[in-house]
C-alpha cells in the first residue's frame, strides 16, 4: 500500500511540475492582428509578396500556447517565380502546431523583445525558411512604421545555423535579399 501511495504522489507531483513548465505567449491586445494581410516589396524586376496570418497554436512538445504571425511568400524576377509557397496562405491551420506541414508555410513572427521601446510593439522577429537552399532558416528582424497612413515593414535577415547556433550577418547564400522594405496593402 505504501508503494502505491508513493507512486500516486510521484505521478501527481510530476504532472504538477509539467503543468508549471508550460509557456503562454498571448497577444491580449490583438496588436499582432494589425500586421495580418499582404505586404509587397518591388524594386526593378524584383517583387516579393508576403502574406501574414495571425494564429494561436499549441505545441505539445514544449507544452506551450503561442500567438504568432505565420507567413507565406512569393519571390519573382519579372514574371518568373523564383520561390513561392504563397498558394498555401489560406490553408486551414490546426491548433496543434505538430499537425501543420512546415513545408506549406515559410515563416513565423512574434513581437521583438529587444525592441528599443517594449511598450510600442513596433518590431517583430522570427524565422523564414529558404526552400531553394534545403529549407535553411534565417532569423528575421523587422521594424514597422506608420507614416501618413502608409504602413511599412523594414525586413532584415541573418543566417541561423541548423543546429540552433548563433546568428550572424556574414556572407552566405540566400534567395531573398538580406534587407528590403515591404508596404502593407
Amino acid at each position: 500500500m505504501k508503494k502505491i501511495t508513493i507512486a500516486i504522489i510521484s505521478i501527481l507531483l510530476t504532472a504538477n511540475a509539467l503543468a508549471q513548465n508550460s509557456q503562454t505567449e498571448y497577444d491580449t491586445c490583438s496588436t499582432l492582428q494589425v500586421h495580418q494581410g499582404e505586404w509587397i516589396y518591388t524594386q526593378g524586376q524584383d517583387t516579393i509578396r508576403i502574406y501574414l496570418r495571425y494564429h494561436r497554436s499549441y505545441n505539445p512538445n514544449l507544452n506551450s500556447v503561442m500567438d504568432r504571425l505565420w507567413g507565406w511568400h512569393e519571390y519573382k524576377k519579372g514574371s518568373q517565380i523564383i520561390q513561392s509557397n504563397y498558394q498555401h496562405r489560406l490553408m486551414p491551420l490546426d491548433y496543434n502546431v505538430n499537425n501543420i506541414e512546415l513545408i506549406k508555410r515559410s515563416m513565423w513572427l512574434r513581437f521583438n523583445p529587444t525592441d528599443d521601446n517594449p511598450f510600442s510593439k513596433r518590431g517583430l522577429f522570427g524565422t523564414i525558411s529558404d526552400s531553394a537552399f534545403d529549407y535553411n532558416r534565417h532569423r528575421v528582424v523587422t521594424t514597422v512604421t506608420n507614416t501618413a497612413g502608409v504602413i511599412k515593414m523594414n525586413w532584415k535577415q541573418f543566417y541561423q545555423e541548423r543546429s540552433g547556433g548563433s546568428f550572424n550577418s556574414t556572407p552566405f547564400t540566400m534567395t531573398l535579399p538580406f534587407e528590403f522594405t515591404l508596404t502593407k496593402q
